[in-house]
């Protein structure tokens, strides 16, 4: 899908005061500016519980919640300047489907094109993956978490024993 934003000098002095001093002030718009354009803008009533659209306005609607960044790339082909009015089109490219350990997972790969003047100046894709939200999961989550503390707990105990007779 299609949405539009204009490179505006008050969005750019708002982007390079939030990440002052680290960011290239060589360039009239920073590299990663781009990720403040045309954002998605929606009603509350259509946010999922994670600040993102709902499944089934953009992305498909799959049967999975947890939403979770999986990766990426993004090729910078051209500068972006002040004025420009920039296309970004969004277009999902696979959705697959995997089954492992902490349940089953749905990879889903998205397409950003953004354009000046029908030219591309950058090229990204995102890697997001969805994964199934079980309560059994979770019951097992939670009980290797305290595995995990528990043998923590244990060999921090015997070191400190250690130390102790090492120091008598």
């Amino acid at each position: 899908f299609h949405r539009e934003d204009v490179i505006t000098t008050r969005l750019v002095d708002h982007f390079q005061k939030t990440f002052d001093p680290h960011f290239d002030q060589s360039q009239e718009v920073p590299p990663c500016f781009f990720w403040c354009l045309a954002p998605d803008s929606l009603p509350a009533n259509q946010l999922g519980a994670d600040g993102h659209p709902q499944l089934g306005i953009y992305l498909p609607n799959i049967p999975y919640k947890g939403r979770m960044w999986a990766g990426g790339e993004i090729q910078f082909l051209a500068n972006f300047h002040l004025g420009d009015l920039v296309k970004k089109t969004s277009t999902i490219k696979d959705i697959v489907f995997k089954s492992g350990r902490s349940g089953n997972l749905c990879f889903v790969s998205v397409e950003h094109l953004y354009q000046v003047e029908q030219k591309n100046i950058i090229e990204e894709i995102q890697n997001i993956v969805y994964r199934e939200d079980t309560t059994e999961n979770q019951r097992d989550f939670e009980r290797k978490m305290q595995e995990i503390e528990l043998g923590f707990e244990e060999a921090r105990d015997e070191m400190s024993q250690s130390e102790e007779l090492f120091a008598q």
